[in-house]
């Protein structure tokens, strides 16, 4: 007989029913972290946009941060949705109201979201008004004009037509042709759109030729302002023009060599007095002007160092190179920041050439086009021409300065023998790992696999799942894993010795995402998500916060303009300088330096709490951004410009990048008190409340970088004294820095 253990079996009904209770609160934190995300989204969607007093029309995206949109019009004759953009009609004198409804979900939780739009009626003020700001542009003192007019044949949808009582001093096309004196005419505009007009006329007066010589100096000087904001003191280049309002100007130095004959200024270690004798010709009438100027100095005290020409590999001084002993050789190899795509040695000149597998995987209801097979040997292997923007392997190639070349075979597609939604009854989230066996089970005999394992690892360096599907259809909709067998009901997989390494997942339809918003920026490839991912196949994080209203405390961040946050641009230095694709400056006493700007020169500065040689630590990474090479294309598309800098200037970030336990960083932008990396804002933004940078984060000319009670190092100590931003001038910046 047996005997039964009442007080055993209690226990076990316990045990279950808590771990119910367990379940269902972990599925319940999970639909209020998706409808979180989905409000957050939906108040981001507008904010650059007036519903309530629309005129135009807006580029809208129709997946946001992993979030699919849907946008459905009560009228679509005046407000409708096609290719990622709202478009709006506007008729005269027709106001009208329209709901915009949006449909937001992910995962299997949507909402949606009615928004009544106030489309107001189009009218001609706006046209006239919009005209006059153009005549202005060109003569400042409009009425009074001395240049050409600049007649559009269009504005907002409506004709123009223009008519001067004086063709000889002013022409139907705006040619303006000034005498010996002044003279009057009168413009007559008509504005013509729906049937409707309406006209203006300007009493315009057309200034003599001896004015024009005033208004041409003026335009001059302005010029030199801009370029130099404590003219006559110069610190940067002049442009001398050869022509200003059909003015001939001829320029003569005192000091060639300080400052040439063509604006090209020398700064030596003294100020440098210069006379610039300027003559200006015009109708054969000549008169000539003298300035004195003053080239200023560069800046004497403290160490000067250019870090071009400066041989910091060497140590010494006040610059020295990381000892690369901690960083490549040992460290990364510990911490597996290589276990999928290997990155160059710290050997001067090291190149990394890497070999990937991209496995295309398709369902019995949907199979790829020949197009879309095209556009993933593009989106992976194309050039600029082929892609609009980078492939993964063209964008890495840039980004790495040439170290990191990346090259790999498409295979052949894999059917999974399933429709979509027999293959998630079938598998779930194990989809990927069936995916794998299918791999090694097809091409087991028919691949190399020893020729996509670049370091030896016995690990394929990466391995692409390109699924045929739509992402709102596949479970992890876009993602990077490490493969571990024992995560999987299919053991371990192997061909030739070889095994997985780092993978990704994504669909197909990702590379019809919408990135430039013009002619000149058309994407017609856009491998963003695969080359964010490709990111993580290499060991990065992501740099976006998970949970930014979590208790954790630890705001701020890179508020999106990153590659490794919003999908960005281009990498960060931090991420450049763990990769091996560039070693940074390390600054441990007063200096003056001149940098190069980042996305075409690699330069940066460390300035580290404590010095141990080590990349892995605390330490002030500083470099000049400008808005140029891969950031271009997403400073042209509206969502993603929201999350970037469009100004030139000087980045400073913050790096805590101790060495975790269980993961390659201790700290990471979620859910560890540090960060691991965030920016130091030049101004009063708060990123962690706005959500994105600022142009005003970045340091410029006249910002001073102090210790403060909103800055220090993690343990609440500080070191140097001060950093300081001297100049920008174009391709390069000086910055200094006080101990």
């Amino acid at each position: 007989m047996f005997k039964i253990n009442s007080q055993l079996i209690k226990k076990i009904l316990f045990t279950t029913l808590m771990m119910c209770f367990v379940f269902l609160g972990s599925c319940a934190l999970f639909f209020n972290s998706d409808l979180q995300k989905i409000d957050q989204v939906y108040r981001q969607l507008y904010t650059q946009v007036n519903l309530q007093a629309l005129d135009r029309s807006f580029a809208s995206p129709s997946i946001v941060d992993g979030v699919s949109i849907t946008y459905e019009s009560s009228n679509p004759d005046q407000l409708f949705y096609e290719e990622n953009k709202v478009v709006v009609v506007t008729h005269v004198n027709l106001e009208a109201k329209v709901t915009l409804t949006n449909v937001l979900s992910i995962n299997d939780t949507s909402k949606t979201y009615h928004q009544v739009v106030t489309i107001v009626a189009f009218g001609f003020d706006k046209i006239f008004n919009l005209l006059e700001e153009g005549f202005l542009e060109t003569n400042e003192a409009f009425p009074n004009i001395s240049n050409n007019l600049n007649f559009p044949a269009q504005l907002f949808g409506a004709t123009l037509l223009f008519s001067s009582s004086n063709q000889t001093i002013l022409s139907n096309s705006g040619l303006v042709n000034p005498t010996t004196s002044e003279k009057n005419v009168s413009l007559y505009v008509v504005a013509s759109k729906d049937g409707f007009s309406e006209s203006r006329n300007y009493h315009l007066v057309v200034l003599a030729y001896i004015d024009v010589l005033t208004a041409a100096w003026n335009q001059l000087i302005t010029s030199f302002q801009a370029s130099n904001p404590t003219y006559p003191n110069l610190t940067a280049n002049l442009s001398f023009p050869s022509n200003i309002m059909s003015v001939e100007f001829t320029y003569s130095s005192s000091n060639p060599t300080v400052l040439s004959n063509t604006g090209i200024i020398n700064r030596t270690y003294s100020d440098v007095g210069v006379i610039l004798t300027v003559t200006m010709n015009y109708n054969s009438t000549k008169q000539t002007k003298s300035l004195n100027l003053i080239v200023k100095l560069v800046i004497p005290d403290g160490q000067y160092v250019d870090f071009a020409a400066y041989p910091y590999a060497n140590g010494g001084g006040s610059g020295v190179a990381a000892s690369p002993i901690k960083l490549l050789n040992d460290v990364q190899k510990t911490l597996q920041l290589t276990t999928g795509i290997p990155q160059p040695t710290t050997a001067p000149g090291s190149v990394s050439n890497v070999n990937i597998l991209v496995v295309p995987i398709y369902f019995t209801n949907d199979h790829f086009s020949s197009s879309e097979l095209a556009k993933i040997q593009k989106g992976f292997f194309g050039s600029h021409e082929d892609t609009g923007w980078e492939s993964v392997a063209s964008y890495y190639y840039r980004s790495s300065f040439g170290k990191l070349n990346i090259n790999g075979t498409v295979m052949d597609p894999i059917s999974m023998e399933k429709t979509t939604t027999q293959a998630r009854a079938a598998f779930g989230d194990e989809m990927d790992y069936y995916c794998m066996k299918l791999l090694f089970t097809t091409y087991a005999h028919l691949v190399d696999f020893t020729n996509f394992d670049a370091n030896h690892d016995n690990k394929i360096d990466g391995i692409y799942f390109v699924y045929s599907a739509d992402y709102s259809d596949m479970p992890w909709w876009a993602y990077m894993f490490e493969y571990y067998p024992s995560y999987s009901d299919y053991g371990v997989l192997s061909a030739q010795g070889k095994t997985p390494g780092n993978y990704m997942w994504a669909s197909v339809n990702f590379f019809n995402d919408q990135l430039g918003n013009s002619t000149t920026y058309r994407v017609t490839v856009n491998a963003e998500t695969f080359i964010h991912e490709s990111g993580h196949v290499m060991g990065l994080d992501d740099y976006y916060d998970y949970d930014p209203n979590d208790s954790f405390g630890n705001d701020g961040g890179l508020g999106g303009a990153d590659m490794m946050d919003y999908n960005n641009g281009d990498h960060g230095p931090f991420n450049k300088i763990v990769l091996g694709w560039i070693t940074p400056m390390v600054v441990s006493s007063s200096l003056t330096i001149k940098i190069n700007k980042a996305n075409t020169s690699g330069q940066a500065l460390l300035i580290p709490k404590a010095w141990n040689h080590s990349y892995f630590s605390e330490y002030l990474l500083i470099d000049y951004y400008t808005p140029d090479s891969l950031f271009t294309y997403h400073l042209h598309t509206p969502y993603y410009a929201n999350y970037m800098f469009s100004i030139a200037g000087i980045r400073i970030y913050h790096v805590i990048a101790t060495i975790g336990s269980s993961s390659v960083w201790l700290n990471n932008n979620t859910d560890t008190k540090n960060k691991l990396i965030k920016y130091v804002s030049a101004g009063s933004n708060n990123i962690a409340t706005s959500g994105r940078v600022l142009n005003t984060d970045l340091f410029q000319v006249g910002s001073t970088f102090n210790w403060s009670t909103s800055f220090k190092w993690s343990d609440n100590t500080h070191t140097f004294s001060s950093i300081e931003v001297v100049e920008i001038q174009g391709d390069y910046a000086t910055i200094r820095i006080n101990y």
